[in-house]
């Protein structure tokens, strides 16, 4: 026996059997049209369809392939029977129950909810949702909104508009979750909060809206008029109603105790203690406020009668020995002149020029004191500005090196590696040497060496008060030097100075 493969499965052939095999096959064909035809006519008829089309067919290959038989090529094999009468009876069947069908899902937002609920804040409106589940499985929500504005109930109807105050939607779904129910009855209380709130600006300017006057001299007119009037007070009313702080002005009502403050100047200011600054019925929250609300009228004052300067240092005693300076300078040039004019008359030789007057001291040449140690005593006539005193060592410093025309110290500090609390350190004068020069016991460059001082702010201090000490001794030196000079001192009082 041989056999041929032409497919995946190669058919087995029985000798003298071809035939009944295809006559089996068209008895089968023709049985299944048959009952195709009777179950047609014992379905119900669906006007509402269309006539069912007639089973198709799909012309395949024959599976029986090789053998010679090609009579099987051609014929044609079943496809399932349509479905669609079935399904109609089905869904006609599904119409007839009381249970709500299912419904496609929609898309939906949050968005809604959030907006209605600024609206409802917006607007002083109250609102509340209520859920009832419509449909065991699967699960559906039907839900109730209802919202009223201030004044209103949140009791009411079942009618989207009760009145002025009180709304209710409902919806009865079925909605798949609780947030989509919410955010449907959001969105459709949009719509209506949105027309209430109009139609209330609406009647509002409607009632605000001014009525006609009447007639000159009527009562009518007369009412009206009166009416209108208080009508307008009570809005200003409000308005101011509106801007106070009522918090704040009962904070301060209930204070514990209120405090004020006088400033008495002395009399040699111009100003008596019948004038004081500040006042006792003035009163503050706290005693800090009333002090600087007196200091503040007394600084006002003295700078308007020039007895303080707007800017810069205010020194009292400063200012004094400055016009006591500038008095006894302008005396001192006055008694100079007739003695200048009546030597140059009788032909001898003239005085000596007169001795310039610092502004902060008393005498044209430093004291003794003042050239040993240039100490805190002899600021005064070092020829420092007004305030000089009361600056720090360090502005005192800088301001006597640009007096002097010298180059700004550098300061160097640094803590001792064995105890770091101790710190040790001096100022130096790397640009102009000739500051240092003369120190003895230190370098070339170092001036107001320290050793040894607890605290770095404190350790500088000190160097800077050395150095101070120092240059005030050359700005001593320096000021013997123009002295000589100017032969200041030699003429008066010295033998040959030029007397007799």
């Amino acid at each position: 026996m041989s056999s041929s493969s032409s497919g995946a499965f190669p058919p087995a052939f029985l000798p003298g059997l071809g035939h009944a095999v295809e006559h089996q096959t068209a008895q089968n064909i023709e049985d299944f049209e048959a009952q195709m035809a009777a179950a047609r006519t014992l379905l119900p008829a669906d006007d509402d369809l269309d006539e069912a089309p007639p089973p198709a067919y799909s012309r395949t290959a024959s599976n029986n392939a090789g053998g010679g038989n090609s009579s099987n090529a051609g014929r044609a094999s079943p496809l399932p029977p349509p479905s669609t009468s079935l399904f109609s009876s089905n869904a006609q069947g599904d119409n007839n129950n009381n249970t709500p069908g299912l419904q496609a899902g929609r898309a939906w937002s949050s968005e809604s909810v959030a907006t209605f609920n600024n609206l409802c804040l917006k607007n002083a409106v109250a609102n509340a949702f209520d859920y009832e589940q419509c449909r065991p499985m699967p699960p559906g929500w039907a839900v109730r909104l209802t919202f009223s504005f201030f004044g209103g109930t949140l009791d009411a109807p079942s009618s989207e508009d009760d009145g002025e105050n009180n709304f209710e939607i409902r919806l009865p779904g079925p909605y798949g979750s609780k947030k989509e129910a919410k955010a449907a009855a959001a969105e459709r209380g949009l719509g209506v909060l949105g027309k209430a709130i109009v139609e209330r600006r609406e009647k509002r300017g409607a009632g605000g809206k001014r009525k006609k006057p009447a007639a000159a001299g009527s009562e009518d007119g007369e009412i009206r008029e009166g009416r209108e009037g208080e009508e307008r007070e009570g809005e200003s009313e409000g308005e101011e109603e509106l801007a106070e702080n009522w918090v704040g002005l009962l904070g301060e009502f209930t204070l514990g105790a209120n405090y004020s403050m006088e400033c008495i100047m002395p009399s040699e200011e111009g100003r008596g203690p019948d004038e004081p600054f500040g006042g006792r019925n003035v009163l503050f929250n706290s005693k800090k406020t009333a002090k600087t609300n007196a200091a503040r009228e007394a600084v006002r004052w003295l700078r308007q009668t020039g007895r303080m300067p707007k800017t810069g240092h205010p020194t009292k005693k400063k200012m004094k020995a400055a016009q006591q300076a500038m008095a006894a300078a302008a005396n001192n040039a006055s008694a100079s002149a007739p003695f200048s004019f009546a030597s140059s008359a009788s032909g001898g030789m003239s005085g000596p020029l007169p001795t310039p007057v610092p502004i902060g001291g008393g005498g044209g040449t430093a004291s003794g004191s003042e050239s040993d140690g240039g100490g805190n005593s002899s600021s005064s006539s070092a020829g420092g500005p007004p305030g000089f005193k009361d600056r720090s060592l360090g502005e005192q410093v800088m301001i006597l090196c640009k007096t002097l025309g010298c180059a700004q110290p550098i300061y160097k500090i640094a803590p001792d590696p064995r105890v770091p609390s101790m710190w040790s350190g001096a100022a130096y004068f790397p640009h102009d040497p000739a500051v240092a020069a003369g120190v003895v016991g230190q370098s070339s460059t170092a001036v107001g060496e320290v050793r040894n001082v607890y605290g770095k702010k404190k350790a500088r201090e000190e160097v800077a008060k050395k150095v101070l000490k120092h240059l005030k001794g050359m700005q001593a030196e320096r000021q013997k030097v123009v002295d000589g000079v100017l032969g200041v001192g030699a003429g008066v009082g010295a033998p040959g100075g030029g007397g007799k």
